[in-house]
This record gives C-alpha cells, structure tokens and sequence, in this order.
C-alpha cells in the first residue's frame, strides 16, 4: 500500500470501553481503527484492527485532547531566533562559569577535576 500525498487526514477516536485492569479500548469511527492501549506504567499498545494506518489520529479523555502533530514552516527570520538563542546559552554560561563548579561534568578523564 503506498503512502498518500500529505496532508493525512484526521480522524478522531473513541474510547469504547475501560476494562477492569485500567486498559481502554479506542475506536475509529471513520477507518474502523481499534486499538486497546494500557497507560503506564506498564504502557503497552495492541492494535485490534489497522484501519487507515497512514491518518492521523486524534483522542480526547478527561479534557485532555491528543491529535495530530502540526509544524510550523520555518520563515527568512529563522536566524535571528538561532541568534537570540544562542545568546540566552551563552548568558547561562558565563553565569555557569562564574559559580566554580569545576569541570566534573567534562568526559575527557584527562580534564577533569577531581573531587575530596
């Protein structure tokens, strides 16, 4: 089965039931997509029927709505964001630098600091 063109479609799921154990079972009302899904900490996934494997699917529970991720192109200013970042590491840096913690956290054994 070759993949669509993008954009995927969305489909939303619904949860079906909730079984003893904690685990739900979901459900898509468009593709038939099923699935019962454990939640952690013992999180585990088994999908009961593919459905439309190349959508997006969306769930909501309890107010919490999981969907699709979305991106965000990058424009002409992207540099400027790199620039304004990299000035906020460096701030952390030097202030870093200023409190003496040593160079433990270097990897190279020939540079580090030992500790008494």
């Amino acid at each position: 089965m070759e993949q669509p063109e993008l954009p995927r479609p969305v489909h939303a799921m619904t949860l079906v039931q909730t079984y003893p154990t904690g685990a739900e079972e979901w459900k898509c009302s468009h593709c038939e997509r099923r699935f019962v899904m454990q939640w952690p900490p013992h999180y585990k996934r088994i999908i009961l029927e593919v459905g439309d494997e190349y959508a997006y699917h969306s769930a909501s529970k309890g107010g919490l709505h999981l969907s699709a991720p979305s991106f965000i192109p990058l424009s002409d200013d992207a540099g400027e964001f790199e620039t304004d970042r990299t000035q906020s590491l460096d701030n952390w840096l030097e202030w870093l630098d200023q409190l003496d913690l040593g160079d433990d956290w270097n990897d190279d054994p020939n540079t580090a600091t030992a500790v008494s």
